[in-house]
């Protein structure tokens, strides 16, 4: 693909018929890219490309198209986004190629008539211009699936009119009441309020029953309306980085829920009907404040995946023991020493992360789970691996990082394809405040400065291991901002 750094550069590529390599170059051409700020204009003789495929003009100058631009009867893409165009030509509908068409951010009014003559236009991105009104010639658009308002402040009327609608995307969209308007595209199968400003949901809500995924995420409501019940046919509802803080009891109605997000919101509690979600095979809860799981929790007999990472949740309850289908357990930054004896039950577990907990020594219930590929007990306090295993045999990754796990049984070692991430080798560095003072009278942090008496005790074995401490408290200092000052040997106490 060309790279032009002017627009001069660009019309004489199109211009210029004196040169038959630019004009075989012309032709072979499928794809253009002139999305800076010193493209001003698009040529007529922008029709030489007959090949072109795709056109991006987005962040340009170009305030008008051509009509010469309905020439171009490969086009499949064409991006206006963040230009000044304000209208579309009637030439437009020649496209009849066109897949994808980006008006987002123009100053584009209204969508022409001819708009009816893109048969194969599958999506439509129009958010964040000043189109109030879809023409009834939409209703032309049989293979329109996507539609894309994102940036919005409105949503223009007449919407239900798009046939076949079935992906909505209204990203960060701006308005605090769910538009009553979108309740109408009743075969609509994916939303995404992503970033949006929606705050209340009106009983209507409960009318898009072909939902199949529902986008909520980092939005700033704080409570699910009940409606969300009426919403059967949903497969994956994202909530994550919401302030909601439990699940209404209707969210047990969604029997076909196979994928729940509520990582990083401010959720305390799940619900007893939580476990009514009996196709639910991911739930992700990690960062959030939740602070136990129900004794419900057990009824999720198809849950494969199970994240509760930095959540406050203290202690896993005997009933995980009967989720016969976890195949992932995440339990980073929980604040347990143990783990319940019925966790060897989960005879289809193959990966466990128990990195960063109060464990003091390996779980021997792990042992007993054959299907077991990867364990992680990083950053735990657990000093030694027990030999068992070995019996482990299709374990292929044992993370034991930032553990005091220094010696590892030569038969763990040799097991067959395992991977171990073991501790580093580096000396551990224990520094001892002795006493600080104040040589220098006046403002201690200006330049007048401080000197700090310090007496640091390093467990080291080798005179390599003590070099290397000391480059490192050297190179740590200086990122301080310190100047180290070495006591000779009679100074030293």
């Amino acid at each position: 693909m060309p790279q032009f750094a002017t627009q001069e550069a660009l019309e004489t590529f199109l211009k210029d018929d004196t040169n038959p390599q630019l004009a075989e170059e012309r032709k072979q051409l499928k794809s253009l890219s002139l999305n800076a700020e010193y493209f001003t204009a698009l040529p007529p003789e922008i029709a030489k490309l007959v090949n072109l495929e795709l056109l991006d003009l987005q962040d340009s100058r170009v305030s008008s198209l051509p009509g010469e631009l309905g020439q171009l009867s490969k086009l499949r893409l064409l991006d206006l986004s963040n230009t000044c165009i304000r209208t579309l030509p009637a030439e437009l509908g020649q496209l009849t190629n066109l897949e994808v068409l980006d008006i987002q951010t123009t100053n584009v009014t209204e969508l022409p008539k001819v708009i009816c003559e893109l048969t194969n236009l599958q999506t439509l991105v129009m958010g964040n211009n000043f189109i109030e009104k879809i023409p009834p010639e939409v209703s032309q658009l049989v293979n329109l699936t996507k539609l894309d308002l994102s940036l919005s402040d409105n949503v223009p009327a007449g919407i239900e009119q798009f046939p076949r609608l079935e992906t909505l995307e209204l990203l960060a969209a701006d308005f605090p009441d769910f538009p009553v308007e979108l309740t109408k595209v009743k075969q609509l199968k994916n939303l995404n309020l992503r970033y949006a400003e929606v705050i209340n949901f009106p009983p209507e809500f409960g009318n898009l029953t072909n939902l199949q995924s529902l986008n909520l995420s980092r939005t700033i409501f704080s409570e699910l309306p009940p409606e969300i019940g009426k919403l059967t046919n949903l497969k994956t509802l994202d909530l994550s980085r919401c302030k909601i803080k439990t699940l209404p009891a209707e969210i047990g109605n969604l029997k076909k829920l196979e994928i729940l997000l509520i990582q990083q919101s401010t959720l305390k509690e799940l619900p007893p009907e939580i476990g009514q979600l009996a196709n639910l095979e991911q739930l992700y809860l990690d960062h959030s404040r939740l602070k136990s799981l129900p004794p419900e929790i057990s009824q999720l007999t198809k849950l494969q995946l199970l994240d509760l990472n930095s959540t406050e949740v203290d202690l896993l309850p005997p009933e995980i023991g009967q989720l016969q289908s976890l195949e992932l357990l995440k339990c980073n930054y929980l604040n347990f020493k143990e783990l319940p004896k019925e966790i060897q039950q989960l005879q289809n577990l193959q990966y466990i992360v128990l990195s960063n907990t109060r464990l003091e020594s390996f779980p021997e219930e792990l042992l007993s789970l054959a299907n077991l590929r990867g364990i992680s007990i990083k950053g735990t306090r657990i000093k030694e691996l027990p030999e068992e295993l070995v019996n482990l045999k299709n374990l292929k990754q044992l993370d034991i990082e930032k553990t005091s796990i220094w010696e590892v049984p030569d038969e763990i070692e040799n097991m067959p394809g395992l991977e171990i991430k073991k501790p580093s080798r580096a000396p551990s560095i224990r520094a001892q405040y002795s006493r600080s003072s104040l040589l220098k009278t006046g403002d201690v942090i200006g330049n007048q400065g401080v000197d700090l008496d310090m007496m640091g005790h390093f467990g080291t074995d080798t005179q390599q291991e003590e070099t290397q401490v000391k480059q490192t408290l050297a190179i740590f200092f200086d990122e301080l901002g310190f100047t180290i000052k070495t006591n000779t040997p009679d100074e030293t106490t």
